[in-house]
């Protein structure tokens, strides 16, 4: 707490020495340059003018568009800050006096842009730690809080390296080479930075969804599906990463395009059965028509089980006769499912029987009720239905149906 007071504190009187600089330097503009155009030689009668090969004009057309993909940002003016401490270094007579291969006036510069960068550094750690927090703390939903503790770090940096690019920028004595190689450098760290806050926001989301699931059998079933997005989201971003880096230093990102078409459409043609078997996984875990331990029954497949494991390319089924059945996921989506205990265990058996022609109706309906309710697994709290079903040639067949408390 007591560090914290002390950071605050130094910041607020960074604050208002930079406030109390910054108008007084508004006005301030650098003197003009006077340049003086040298008169151009005459050129004689006898005297050709030089003329390029086709080698060499092929050279300098290469070297044109070499220096046109990577042209030096301009050299921009010195900030108010850095022209204050030039005119104080000019005031005590060290302006032209020189140091370690700099004049006065460039450490000038250099104490400036140290000025700003320190300052600059506290002013961040107060927005972020201190301003923004307190923001987020206001709200009533803790989602913005947790968001907020994820990517506290990467936008403290980012503030950081914006100051110090601008105080960087505003040195006159660096060289185009300097510049440019200074300005990569600013691009490149932010990128990692915001590459890096956009993969921690996806897998704090992929974290937060799945917490937010009810039971422990939900997170079990979708952390198969959400790993595989997750995954594909950080390819994304990677990608977009590459592509961004290419494009600031002047590469063709179109041979990395189509290398990852090209890759993709080996890949998928290549492996389109367990492609499509993982994608019926997804599904099947999503929907969820059966899970582990589920007594189902595969129509089109003509098989009947108990599902042991769901996994994202095959599902593993013990059958009857104590078998284990493994069944691509693609086969079981294109078919119909009957699940035995969804929305409960309980199952209704069902049998027909002929009954000969003058035997009474109630007997026949009293004797098979007897005979049901007999059964050990029969259901006492549900009804046993006897139905006339049609006439036969040779009897009555009437149906008789009760329920059970389970498949098995």
């Amino acid at each position: 707490m007591k560090s914290s007071r002390v950071l605050t504190g130094a910041a607020i009187l960074v604050m208002l020495w930079l406030i109390f600089l910054v108008p007084a330097c508004a006005s301030d503009t650098p003197p003009p340059t006077p340049t003086v155009t040298p008169p151009a030689a005459p050129i004689s009668a006898g005297t050709a003018e030089p003329t390029l090969s086709s080698a060499e004009s092929g050279a300098a057309a290469g070297f044109s568009t070499a220096v046109a993909a990577r042209t030096p940002i301009p050299t921009p003016t010195p900030s108010a800050i850095e022209r204050r401490t030039s005119e104080v270094a000019d005031r005590f007579g060290l302006g032209q006096r020189t140091f370690l291969g700099l004049t006065g006036n460039q450490w000038a510069e250099l104490v400036g842009a140290t000025l700003i960068i320190a300052g600059g550094y506290f002013l961040a750690r107060l927005l972020v730690n201190q301003i923004l927090k307190r923001m987020v703390k206001r709200t009533k939903t803790k989602l913005d809080d947790e968001m907020f503790v994820e990517v506290k770090d990467e936008l403290q940096w980012l503030l950081i390296l914006f100051i110090v690019d601008f105080a960087v920028s505003g040195l006159s004595f660096l060289g185009d080479t300097l510049r440019t190689a200074t300005d990569d450098l600013f691009f490149v760290l932010n990128l990692i930075i915001l590459t890096s806050m956009s993969l921690g926001l996806i897998q704090f989301a992929a974290k937060h969804y799945i917490a937010s699931l009810d039971n422990a059998e939900d997170q079990d079933r979708l952390d198969p599906i959400i790993t595989g997005i997750q995954r594909f989201a950080y390819f994304l971003v990677v990608i977009i990463a590459v592509s961004l880096g290419l494009s600031h230093f002047g590469a063709n990102a179109n041979t990395l395009y189509f290398t990852l078409l090209a890759t993709v459409a080996i890949v998928s043609l290549a492996a389109r059965d367990v492609i499509t078997d993982a994608l019926s996984g997804f599904i099947i875990l999503a929907d969820q028509p059966f899970r582990i331990g589920d007594s189902v029954l595969i129509q089109d497949l003509n098989t009947w089980g108990d599902v042991l494991d769901i996994g994202t390319r095959t599902t593993r089924i013990l059958t009857v006769d104590n078998r284990e059945l493994i069944v691509p996921n693609s086969k079981i989506a294109k078919s119909q499912i009957v699940n035995y205990n969804y929305p409960d265990t309980k199952y209704r058996l069902q049998t027909d029987i002929g009954i000969a022609y003058g035997i009474d109706i109630d007997l026949i309906r009293k004797t098979a009720t007897d005979a049901v309710r007999g059964i050990k697994y029969v259901l006492d709290d549900k009804p046993v239905d006897v139905l006339f079903v049609e006439f036969d040639n040779a009897a009555r067949k009437v149906r008789v149906r009760w329920w059970i408390d389970s498949f098995h």
